[in-house]
């Protein structure tokens, strides 16, 4: 058994249901294309990472998603994202796993190489995180079970790192931090990507909202 394991969440790729801030700006079918590039992009970099590999759905499982290789498929569990997380660690220590790290679907910069230093960074921190440039986290890495780094905190806020960091220096959690990259949420994220903006000029994915 590999002691890594790591985590990938998702929404399910519903239209109208995902990138929800992104379809104000450029419709949900826009989106929704969008959204269906970056969970391949978080597959493909995925994919060469030395771990075992879980995808957690948000609904229910997808058998049309198909990552590539082999993702023990599982449903998040909980109310609210913090408890999906914290529950989904859990799983992973109850299972004999070393050093979890879960990341999502939102960011377009990330690499094989970056998930790779945030299992090595667990080597010698209870915590690994990722920031995003928009003060939330991109990839959060533990090496044990700490329900309380979930709790208490304004989910989908530019406060989501500060609060965290603020429990982890109250309660003297030791943890790294490794490259920081962009979350793509907004239609002024999309436009840093030329492989994200094609789907902004695309007649099938604009004819409808």
């Amino acid at each position: 058994m590999n002691k890594n394991l790591l985590i990938v969440f998702i929404r399910n790729p519903v239209h109208g249901l995902v990138k929800t801030r992104l379809a104000e700006e450029t419709g949900s079918k826009v989106a929704l294309a969008i959204y269906n590039e970056l969970l391949s992009a978080v597959f493909r970099n995925a994919i060469p990472v030395k771990s075992d590999k879980a995808l957690y759905f948000s609904d229910e499982i997808d058998e049309t998603i198909d990552p590539g290789v082999f993702f023990e498929p599982q449903i998040q569990k909980g109310i609210g994202l913090g408890e999906r997380m914290s529950n989904a660690f859990m799983e992973s220590f109850s299972k004999g796993y070393e050093r979890t790290v879960l990341i999502g679907s939102d960011c377009f910069e990330l690499t094989p190489e970056v998930i790779n230093k945030a299992f090595e960074s667990l080597r010698n921190s209870d915590c690994v995180i990722g920031p995003a440039t928009d003060g939330g986290y991109y990839l959060i890495g533990l090496r044990r079970a700490i329900p309380e780094l979930f709790l208490g905190i304004t989910w989908g806020s530019s406060e989501v790192l500060n609060q965290t960091i603020h429990i982890m220096d109250h309660r003297a959690i030791s943890y790294s931090m490794i490259d920081a990259l962009n979350d793509v949420d907004r239609l002024e994220d999309v436009m840093k990507y030329s492989k994200l903006k094609r789907f902004l000029y695309d007649k099938h994915n604009n004819t409808n909202p």
